[in-house]
């Protein structure tokens, strides 16, 4: 049995997107995570049966749970269409969702999480935890390539971690010498002029 729809399917590089209009008149786009109209055509109607188009209110967790994983549609671009992700980033990236991610972000929704909020986020791990900057920058990183596609799926207008600044590394400063090393040119500089003295 088919259903008159209210959606229309686009297509964005390799993948069908459906695209339709929320409770409030605002268009927007999903990706299907197909490669074939006919497959797409079949997710969206199962989609709009199962009333999955209202997710104007998506948290961050029922959006990203799955961003990371082996069939999402992330691997799958980055793989098949860009070619420049491995497994091992995927595990990676997935693993920093996980642990990092989820438990903080996963009850916010999409459309709250701003700039302010994250550096507030990022100030805190910093001064609570023994994470490196480089690995928190890391993190925010990651979380701008989730943020990024949801931008993408009309799920919000922009991305916030577009417009924040990596926090700047300190780059730790080593004398030029140690102590030790320096009493040791020393000696061997005494030795060496004793030596040159006796051969004169």
């Amino acid at each position: 049995m088919r259903y008159k729809m209210n959606f229309s399917l686009m297509k964005r590089g390799k993948y069908w997107y459906c695209r339709f209009y929320d409770s409030q008149g605002k268009r927007l786009a999903k990706s299907t995570g197909q490669t074939s109209k006919a497959k797409a055509i079949l997710v969206a109607e199962d989609w709009y049966k199962n009333d999955v188009f209202i997710f104007t209110e998506q948290t961050f967790y029922q959006y990203a749970k799955d961003f990371f994983s082996k069939d999402g549609v992330w691997f799958k671009d980055a793989n098949i269409v860009k070619n420049t992700s491995s497994e091992s980033t995927r595990t990676i990236y997935e693993t920093r969702l996980n642990v990092h991610l989820l438990p903080y972000w996963g009850k916010i929704k999409l459309k709250e999480i701003t700039p302010t909020k994250i550096k507030e986020w990022r100030l805190n791990v910093l001064m609570k935890t023994d994470m490196s900057i480089s690995s928190v920058n890391f993190i925010v990183t990651v979380l701008g390539i989730i943020l990024k596609q949801a931008v993408v799926d009309g799920l919000i207008g922009n991305n916030p971690v577009k417009v924040i600044s990596k926090v700047k590394e300190e780059k730790e400063k080593k004398d030029a010498f140690s102590l030790e090393e320096i009493k040791k040119m020393l000696i061997l500089s005494k030795e060496q002029k004793d030596i040159y003295l006796r051969i004169l």
